[in-house]
């Protein structure tokens, strides 16, 4: 019987676990040309043009089914019974053959829960296929059903490491113990998981990828962050913390008193985020995210890191629909319109500026720093790397 998850002594280090230390360790760091290349297209030319270059980076939602019946997502409401409506694997090649994709190297599967779906690596193998630019495949699980995530797992590395392409899997644990059986809202969800991520870790000691977890700070597991991170560290995982959220395709509205971390609670949050944006160091880029959240929360302040939504990024719904970003509604369909033409309608573009640009990005929380962001702010990361806060805009 494998025990629950439980946590040992924390173990500080300079550079802690990142992405860029993962992609150090599997020989993808992008080259001094790759960096240079991102850092003037988007800094100088996409100023210039003042239209959305071709995207770069896909979030591939799979479903809107889940197993899980978290505290702070009621995505699984709006769940049908079965998979009816959702784009088939023959839906996702065609799709994914418009030229509004033909410059995406990165792609998230993600859900509901997407090892729900009997076809995920039929899906996988479409994306590949369909993608000639592909880089970097990811997979975000809940972790609930051992078995599934991990056949899917497994067949999902075959087609990667087939076709020279990254792979990682973000597994969502969101604290220690009977904390996580509270946040999914399922009675042994802590046992569940620590279950998937044992055998994760076995199948990566024999074919390497990246194995990360997600932490998404609310109201009900705040206050036991120090100890997961305690676990995690001495585990040894990469771990990402991230804020709660209310979005419609949440469905979570009526749960934002559990969703978003009271006044009350905001001192401890904030303190948490600074703890780890003072970890700063070159490999670690997540401290700069963090010290850049805590000013929002703290200060209410704007925005003030890059977007790769905003720069090169876009949504395709389960059901085909096209998303600018994960605060846009539907721009259309992709079963009944070239993905090309709905992202550049002209009235989707406005939209696009007044409504998205214009008004949610200020306020839009920092829960991602990839790499195409790191490559955009590289200076004021530097700076912050080197020098400190100061400030830093």
């Amino acid at each position: 019987m494998h025990k629950p998850i439980l946590y040992g002594s924390i173990r500080l280090r300079l550079f802690s676990l990142s992405s860029l230390q993962d992609a150090a360790r599997f020989g993808r760091i992008p080259s001094v040309r790759e960096v240079a290349s991102t850092f003037l297209r988007y800094n100088v030319l996409l100023p210039i043009v003042k239209k959305p270059m071709l995207p770069q980076a896909l979030v591939l939602y799979a479903n809107y089914r889940c197993n899980a019946r978290c505290a702070m997502c009621g995505i699984w409401r709006q769940s049908p019974s079965g998979p009816d409506g959702e784009l088939s694997p023959q839906d996702y090649a065609r799709i994914l053959s418009d030229r509004l994709f033909s410059r995406i190297s990165f792609v998230s599967v993600q859900g509901g829960e997407p090892t729900l779906r009997t076809d995920l690596a039929e899906i996988a193998a479409a994306t590949v296929k369909g993608l000639p630019r592909l880089r970097a495949l990811n997979m975000v699980s809940n972790g609930l059903s051992t078995d599934k995530v991990v056949s899917d797992a497994t067949q999902m590395l075959e087609i990667c490491s087939a076709n020279r392409i990254g792979f990682s899997i973000s597994i969502s644990a969101h604290g220690v113990g009977k904390v996580v059986d509270d946040v999914y809202g399922v009675n042994g969800a802590s046992e569940r998981v620590a279950s998937t991520l044992k055998e994760l870790r076995l199948l990566s000691e024999h074919v390497p990828f990246n194995l990360v977890l997600n932490c998404v700070l609310t109201s009900v597991n705040l206050h036991g962050v120090y100890d997961f991170l305690k676990w995690s560290q001495d585990e040894g995982f990469s771990t990402s913390f991230f804020l709660g959220e209310v979005r419609e395709r949440f469905m979570n509205k009526d749960m934002e008193e559990v969703v978003r971390i009271s006044k009350k609670d905001q001192p401890f949050l904030v303190s948490f985020l600074r703890y780890l944006s003072r970890r700063r160091g070159l490999l670690n880029h997540s401290a700069f995210r963090y010290d850049r959240l805590a000013d929002m929360v703290e200060k209410n302040s704007v925005r003030n890191l890059s977007c790769h939504y905003a720069m090169g990024g876009v949504i395709l719904g389960s059901d085909g629909s096209l998303y600018y970003c994960p605060h846009s509604r539907a721009i259309g369909n992709c079963k009944t319109e070239p993905a090309y033409a709905i992202y550049y309608d002209e009235s989707n573009l406005q939209y696009r500026k007044s409504a998205i640009l214009g008004q949610e990005c200020a306020h839009c929380l920092p829960n991602e720093f990839s790499r195409m962001e790191l490559e955009k702010d590289l200076l004021k990361y530097l700076r912050f790397v080197f020098i400190g806060r100061n400030d830093i805009r």
